[in-house]
């Protein structure tokens, strides 16, 4: 009876989660199937994220399993991570105008179960676990793609979105037969007990080839980013905030989590799929620079701004994995993680401001908008900086972690590539700025007061961020 309480308690991040997002549901039905208050409905969904955030924070972080899920530092923190994400997409879920309002304690309903479905594949043990909670969050997705909006370019958002993860999905279930075959099993911890009686034979190898093939479609990392721009242009704003940062922090830190088993240790095994993810990573950073410097499209931007910041996490996945066990730590790509979220997600909050006329805003919609709106530009401004690495910013101090990791593991051929990626991003990180600073006589451009306040509260932990969670990761 007692070890059942202290499972419970274990798992009360996920089960208050689950409860809670039937409130809402129930409630709608309770009153004839009539959407509730919008302001009723969002408050519960963020009662109900706050809530499993600190039980995380409480239970979490003590090194405990239950059923197939470890609470570990690491897969806690990857939770949390996850969290922060959701509660930024639901701020831009309340006050967004292109949302469909009759459905949308359906719509906030069916994202709280994938924001749950991912919790799962953060903490899971085995394969299949996580494969399950993968999957489950990506078919959520593409259903709340399809109904947060009825224009073609959602749907087609929506379509492609469905492809890509099908494809991916063949691609795991594959890598996992070929993987229990060679094992006979998929519980990560299991695979090395018996080190002498194991061997490391192709379909071992093949099968995680194919895993890390359909998580590296996850993240976009080329050459897999196929249909990542029109996604991201086709879905709204909260649901690209939540793609750019929610998964892609989960997935990136499942693959540090796969890379830290023994087999990948080894020089004789791990050399070749190390130096795999390297070279995805600079072909990633270049690509993802290069496609950005013409883009028009608000959204499109950031799809590739975001690819390219795919780029560097492996970068700094390999920097971290190329040290020595001893001196192995996760903490500083746990650090550009944060970083990445508060700039990428005040972007995109800050794009969805532009939305007000027009679902897809482009760059010329910024045109002297220092001028129409201080606030507005400053924030764009501050965000678009802090992803091109410009100090004081957030995103200044995580790319000197990313410098630091590579000259720490003696990888000064990325190093090259980071600086190379870096200076071209520069410019189209720069590039918007300018237009804004244009003196042209254009109307004014007013903001509500909640977006004005998401945007400050924003652009806080954007400046101040690298030092309110610096002691955290690095002192």
């Amino acid at each position: 009876m007692n070890e059942i309480l202290k499972q419970t308690l274990l798992l009360s991040p996920l089960w208050t989660l689950f409860l809670m997002a039937f409130i809402p549901l129930t409630a709608k039905l309770l009153n004839n199937n009539k959407e509730l208050k919008r302001e009723t409905v969002c408050f519960i969904y963020a009662l109900s994220f706050i809530a499993s955030l600190v039980l995380f924070l409480v239970f979490g972080f003590n090194d405990k399993s239950a059923f197939s899920l470890q609470f570990d530092p690491y897969s806690s923190g990857a939770c949390v991570l996850v969290n922060l994400s959701a509660l930024m997409s639901l701020a831009l879920i309340y006050f967004n105008s292109w949302i469909d309002k009759k459905h949308l304690t359906e719509i906030l309903f069916l994202f709280s179960q994938g924001v749950l479905a991912l919790y799962v594949f953060c903490l899971a043990q085995d394969l299949m676990t996580a494969f399950v909670g993968i999957e489950t969050a990506s078919l959520i997705l593409y259903i709340n793609l399809a109904m947060s909006k009825k224009e073609l370019i959602c749907l087609e958002a929506a379509i492609k979105y469905f492809v890509l993860s099908a494809f991916s999905s063949v691609v795991f279930l594959y890598g996992l037969s070929f993987l229990f075959g060679a094992t006979g099993t998929l519980e990560m911890s299991q695979f090395f007990t018996s080190q002498e009686n194991f061997n490391y034979n192709r379909f071992f190898i093949l099968g995680f080839c194919l895993i890390f093939t359909s998580l590296f479609f996850k993240i976009a990392l080329f050459p897999f980013h196929f249909w990542l721009a029109d996604v991201y242009q086709g879905a709204l704003s909260p649901l690209t905030l939540f793609m750019a940062t929610g998964i892609k922090s989960s997935v990136v830190l499942f693959i540090g989590k796969l890379f830290s088993l023994p087999f990948f240790e080894s020089r004789e095994h791990g050399f070749i799929f190390l130096t795999g993810l390297a070279t995805a990573s600079v072909l990633t950073v270049l690509f993802g620079n290069i496609m950005a410097l013409n883009q028009k499209n608000w959204k499109r931007l950031i799809a590739f701004s975001s690819l390219s910041h795919s780029g560097y996490l492996m970068m700094f996945l390999f920097g971290i994995l190329s040290v020595s066990s001893l001196e192995k730590s996760f903490a500083g790509l746990f650090y550009y993680l944060l970083a990445y979220i508060f700039l990428t997600g005040g972007l995109i909050t800050a794009v969805q401001c532009l939305e007000k006329q027009n679902s897809q805003a482009k760059l010329e919609d910024s045109l002297s908008l220092f001028k129409r709106n201080p606030l507005l530009a400053s924030a764009f401004a501050l965000f678009l900086l802090g992803l091109a690495g410009i100090p004081p910013s957030f995103g200044f101090f995580a790319k000197i972690g990313l410098f630091e990791a590579l000259i720490s593991s003696g990888s000064w051929w990325l190093l090259f590539w980071a600086f190379v990626g870096s200076a071209i991003g520069l410019y189209y990180y720069t590039k918007p700025v300018s237009f804004m600073l244009a003196n042209e006589e254009k109307s004014s451009f007013p903001l509500s007061k909640l977006a004005s306040l998401i945007l400050i509260l924003l652009m806080f932990f954007s400046i101040f961020g690298a030092f309110l969670f610096g002691k955290f990761f690095y002192y």
